[in-house]
């Protein structure tokens, strides 16, 4: 399963305001955007349109199955992270896209596209901005792949294949969820998860997204009854957030938790898996970046 993540620098024309978590707002700012710069016939419903296959913003938005089922979107949003919610003329602000699978042709257009929500405006007051750079990382240097200077795209750096990543030897590891992080479990969400849930929820969603964009089979994660583990430091706290929804016309409440958990035992053979959910997200509301955590293994 490979993956890209394209970071970006926007600076505000007039003054732009947004709410205190921005992963909603972009994201649907991004989806009108796309949907204009990509779409080539109109008056047509996206799930009859003759080149849904083929278009940027029916892969990325009306993501289906070949039965036509809603499916795993290939990536997250990550917004700034800050709850200032206004910002004056001539301030900059950074996001991030992670693009899985398929998803990682389409950079052209994404680019393109927030070029165009920029134009258009963006959140209460439709405050504009000027995409004026995107870049990848490889082995920790920058790699340019657009400026506003010259509005060229160049082909994004090396991507990261997530079932490459290598086990690390280890017997203590920390995981903080920097934002609220829905895990459900029995059709409810789980407020006080363990390491078995969040290893569940990790394969869950890599299974989905390696299945779907690149149709790759994962193999089984390790027998949780085999390895002794266990939480050694627990300091979560439920979390809120909220956005509303066009297509249903009202608004979706998301409950999760926020904080850090601290687990002590037999690690190592999972640490493939809580390497690749920091950089996949899970949960409920990945798209908006939510789902993220940071970790650190000892």
């Amino acid at each position: 399963m490979n993956i890209v993540t394209i970071y970006f620098r926007i600076r505000t024309l007039t003054r732009v305001e947004l709410p205190a978590y921005k992963g909603s707002t972009f994201r649907g700012a991004l989806g009108h955007a796309l949907k204009k710069t990509s779409c080539v016939v109109s008056g047509v419903a996206c799930a009859q349109c003759p080149l849904f296959d083929k278009c940027a913003y029916a892969y990325l938005y009306e993501t289906r199955n070949e039965r036509g089922q809603s499916v795993a979107h290939p990536y997250v949003i990550e917004p700034p992270m800050t709850a200032r919610q206004r910002y004056e003329a001539g301030k900059t602000l950074g996001l991030s896209l992670i693009l899985m699978g398929r998803a990682r042709e389409y950079v052209p257009y994404l680019i393109r596209a927030i070029r165009e929500m920029g134009e258009r405006g963006l959140g209460r007051g439709i405050g504009r901005f000027r995409l004026e750079e995107a870049w990848t990382l490889e082995n920790g240097e920058k790699k340019g792949i657009y400026h506003s200077d010259d509005k060229r795209v160049f082909k994004p750096g090396e991507s990261l294949n997530l079932l490459e990543i290598p086990p690390v030897e280890t017997r203590e590891v920390e995981i903080h969820f920097t934002t609220v992080t829905a895990l459900k479990e029995k059709g409810r969400i789980n407020l006080n998860p363990g390491f078995g849930t969040i290893i569940r929820a990790v394969y869950r969603r890599l299974k989905a997204l390696a299945w779907y964009h690149e149709g790759k089979s994962i193999p089984e994660p390790p027998d949780m009854q085999n390895y002794e583990v266990r939480a050694v430091n627990i300091n979560i706290r439920r979390g809120w957030w909220m956005r509303y929804s066009n297509r249903q016309e009202r608004k979706i409440n998301y409950e999760g938790i926020t904080g850090s958990m601290r687990f002590k035992g037999d690690l190592t053979a999972f640490t493939p898996l809580l390497q690749i959910g920091r950089h996949i997200h899970i949960g409920r509301g990945t798209v908006y970046g939510m789902g993220k955590y940071e970790l650190k293994i000892n």
